[in-house]
């Protein structure tokens, strides 16, 4: 079967498996390619890749190996501070990076070699506060006119069922290949198949090495843009994938989805006898329903040991050597178990206190979006609960150990479901969180020194969404990562920042409150104008940029969630000041769309600020015909977050030597 995907689609790219191969030599440099001065795909571009293959050996059941080699040519100075740093993402928990090598050649022949010590592993923030690894590097002695090359080998522990290959990226291209050897096992009805995305489509078929093999010349470089669509919805793309019967129709193809997840939830999830006994010990028969499903939610993520969770101090290869749990009995007996056994083990327990809960999975709308009539088996991938409550259907995701009960992970809002059904297709439509379930409150009591310094106490709380995302990445950080981190957040508004007495409480403990709070120092703060004072009382939101600044946009805008932030801020001026224009931005109602308010009142006898701002955002995708709209609402709301007050000296003041 082949399918051909257009605009109308989201796709996505499940973590691009894309990387060559790593020989002793590297492939011979064309003296034409050295004496270029000017890029052939687009003539304004400052770098052009030259060549890019990515060879991906499936063949193992146990790992995937991907070799990724990239050979390209800088020709302005914007282009090479556009190759200053290149980053290689990577699953921690998952995946490792190997064979990095690097060399940057002069247009003289010359080649200058990137030493291993120059090769760096962090953490980045990406959209929607997601945060991955990768190693980073930069290119040795880099200037217009050189050639860089690098390959790396990118490991995947386990099988893949999909391969997106992504042709565009930030950067034109004169020639681009994907190879992909599949898994060598003969299993009896799978076969490999594909989806074009804006690509040409062809006989799928392997060469006489077993890799299927794709090229794209010429290609033109993609537009990134804040929280656009997946990759493979508006890129050009080959999505590879395994199938079963390929040629059954979408309705038959969803039904027989429904219907595994049924015969596996039956086999998986049977409450046995001490299944049946921890649940009457966990659940009282007077429980309101929803206190019920909470107490077994809360059960599982917080004493069933998670495996995939940072925190438990496991290695891959420690992971690799645990025996995985064939039944919820088996995780209960254990204590521990993958985030889907967990999962399995809710459903069980949720069956014996008599519920009718089954295993669903979940469509993650970053990597494919659902589509009934195109039958695919990875538009759903994210195991999950769902409890039949007869009006409605509630989902659980105990697996995600600091999602609080009855959330699932933003990926998986707003698109669909697939539940266990023992005869019929069961896919029921999902709504994310509502705004009120993820807050961000910040909280500080700050003083204004002579000088223009601020220096006071701060305390951050999260619930939802940026709770999950908070305890993800500072669980099991060292001290100095916790350090860099915030400073890293808070470096975009407050210059210079220093922090010390930083305490995280209750990090990795999934039913208490998360708290962060630390001592602030900022210098050079509030502007000093002769006698004048000029103070943003919106401290944790002066200064930075607007969420979009481009003048167009050519795709829709789909934000991570719905979400509620609240700043708290008490600020003291120094004695012998008087406000002189005391206003406060006017506030935005977005009807269902969300609010904006800032409150600032001024306590001239204890000379205190006191600044209050709540904006709710109660929607995540916006057409690309209202983006004018969406931006302008976003720089009002950078701009009033920029909102200054004028202090200046008093008579007394002023007379005072």
């Amino acid at each position: 079967m082949h399918a051909s995907l257009r605009h109308g689609l989201w796709l996505a790219i499940a973590g691009l498996c894309a990387l060559p191969l790593p020989a002793a030599s590297w492939p011979a440099i064309n003296p034409a390619e050295l004496a270029d001065t000017k890029p052939s795909v687009e003539p304004d571009a400052g770098i052009e890749i030259l060549a890019q293959v990515a060879e991906i050996n499936a063949a193992d059941f146990n790992h995937t190996a991907t070799d990724f080699y990239v050979r390209l040519k800088v020709y302005t100075n914007e282009g090479v501070d556009k190759v200053a740093k290149i980053q290689i993402p990577y699953n921690r928990q998952t995946d490792s990076v190997g064979n990095i090598e690097v060399r940057t050649i002069k247009p003289n022949g010359t080649i200058l070699e990137l030493k291993r010590q120059d090769i760096f592993d962090r953490e980045i923030v990406k959209a929607g506060n997601l945060r991955t690894r990768v190693k980073s590097f930069a290119p040795p002695g880099l200037e217009p006119g050189d050639i860089v090359e690098y390959r790396y080998r990118l490991t995947h522990e386990g099988q893949n069922s999909m391969f997106p290959l992504v042709f565009q990226s930030d950067k034109p291209a004169r020639s681009v290949v994907f190879r992909l050897k599949p898994l060598a096992l003969p299993i009896p009805g799978l076969s490999m198949q594909a989806l074009y995305v804006n690509y040409p489509m062809k006989e799928l078929k392997p060469n006489r090495d077993g890799y299927f093999e794709f090229a794209a010349q010429n290609v033109r470089s993609r537009k990134e843009e804040p929280f656009q669509p997946p990759a493979t919805h508006i890129l050009t793309s080959v999505v590879l994938y395994y199938a079963m019967d390929a040629a059954k129709s979408p309705e038959a193809f969803w039904a027989d989805a429904s219907q595994r997840l049924q015969r596996e939830t039956d086999a998986t999830t049977k409450p046995t006898k001490t299944i049946i006994a921890e649940a009457q010990r966990l659940v009282g028969p007077a429980d309101p329903v929803d206190e019920k499903l909470r107490k077994l939610h809360d059960f599982c993520r917080s004493q069933i040991i998670n495996r995939n969770s940072d925190a438990t101090g496991l290695t891959k290869e420690a992971r690799r050597k645990l025996k995985p749990n064939t039944t919820a009995a088996d995780t209960l007996k254990t204590r521990q178990g993958s985030a889907t056994e967990i999962t399995a083990l809710f459903v069980a327990l949720a069956r014996a206190a008599g519920f009718d809960a089954r295993l669903a999975l979940g469509n993650d709308r970053t990597q494919f979006v659902f589509s009934p009539t195109v039958p695919v088996p990875f538009a759903f991938t994210r195991r999950v609960a769902a409890v039949n409550l007869g009006e409605r259907w509630a989902y659980f995701d105990p697996g995600a150990t600091y999602l609080p009960a009855g959330m699932l992970d933003w990926r998986i809002g707003d698109t669909a479901v697939l539940i266990a059904h023992e005869k019929q297709k069961l896919i029921q439509l999902l709504t994310g969180a509502p705004a009120e379930h993820s807050l961000r409150h910040q909280s500080a009591t700050l003083a204004i020194q002579e000088d223009g310094s601020l220096e006071g106490d701060v305390t951050v709380e999260c619930t939802g969404y940026f709770e999950t995302a908070e305890r993800n990445s500072l669980d099991a950080a060292t001290p100095d990562e916790i350090e860099k981190r915030l400073k890293g957040e808070l470096e975009t508004h407050l210059k210079g920042v220093e922090l010390s007495d930083i305490k995280v409480e209750n990090a990795n403990k999934p039913l208490e409150p998360l708290k962060v709070s630390y001592h602030l120092k900022v210098p050079e703060f509030a502007e000093r104008t002769g006698s004048r004072l000029f103070v943003q009382p919106g401290v944790f939101r002066r200064g930075g940029r607007a969420l979009f600044e481009d003048a167009t946009r050519a795709t829709t805008i789909i934000l991570p969630h719905r979400y509620h932030e609240l700043d708290e801020v008490t600020l003291t001026v120094p004695e012998g000041l008087e406000i002189e224009a005391a206003s406060a931005p006017a506030g935005l109602d977005l009807g269902k769309v969300g609010a904006y308010t800032v409150d600032i009142s001024w306590t001239a006898v204890k000379r205190t600020i006191r600044y209050k701002r709540e904006f709710t955002l109660n929607a995540v995708a916006f057409p690309v015909d209202r983006y004018p709209i969406v931006k302008r609402l976003f720089e009002v709301i950078h701009e009033r977050d920029n909102h200054t007050l004028t202090f200046r000296q008093t008579a007394a003041a002023e007379a005072t030597p």
